[in-house]
């Protein structure tokens, strides 16, 4: 006959056993979820250039496998840029995002917010990751790609800017007193 102290330790056994096995599943989820992508498509405004890129990033800590765009107005693109966007990674896709990556690619240039101020146009990305049983996961996020919000944003020119202005008009200043030695 077992004693009522025996029956506790038998179910504290199981207990702290289940206990152990739930933790241990929880790390290993925790583990495979901090290893994954996490790839955002946004527009960026270069201010220096008046140039507004296209640009892809995996942010996350995994790798991005078959990233493929779609749903999109090709009319988001500048007219002069749209064949060569139509012909980059937006139309053919990336094999591979790796962490930390980006892709990048000119979509408008120029007088941008008087042409395209009112363009806005829906993004969907599609990837595949790696599953907890290294089985790949596809993964959809859509992303609105839209100019309206850098219209009135004011910006000062870079350092780099600033320094290449420096240079040209140093430039042109040594140039002046080449001539006037030579005068």
């Amino acid at each position: 006959m077992e004693t009522i102290g025996g029956q506790a330790s038998n179910w504290a056994t199981v207990i702290a056993t289940i206990i152990s096995v739930v933790s241990l599943w929880v790390a290993i989820w925790v583990n495979h979820d901090a290893k994954k992508p996490q790839v955002i498509v946004s527009f960026e405004f270069d201010s220096d250039k008046n140039m507004v890129y296209l640009v892809v990033q995996n942010l996350g800590n995994g790798a991005a496998y078959d990233v493929r765009f779609s749903g999109y107005d090709e009319s988001v693109f500048m007219d002069q840029f749209r064949p060569h966007v139509l012909k980059s990674f937006v139309a053919k896709g990336i094999p591979v995002l790796v962490p930390g990556s980006k892709r990048t690619t000119i979509v408008a240039g120029g007088r941008i917010m008087d042409e395209m101020r009112e363009k806005s146009s829906n993004m969907v990305v599609t990837y595949c990751e790696r599953g907890l049983i290294r089985k790949r996961v596809e993964v959809s996020d859509e992303f609105t790609l839209e100019y309206a919000s850098f219209s009135g944003a004011l910006y000062t020119d870079s350092e780099t800017k600033l320094m290449r202005r420096a240079l040209e008009k140093l430039e042109k200043d040594v140039g002046g007193l080449r001539i006037d030695l030579t005068n």
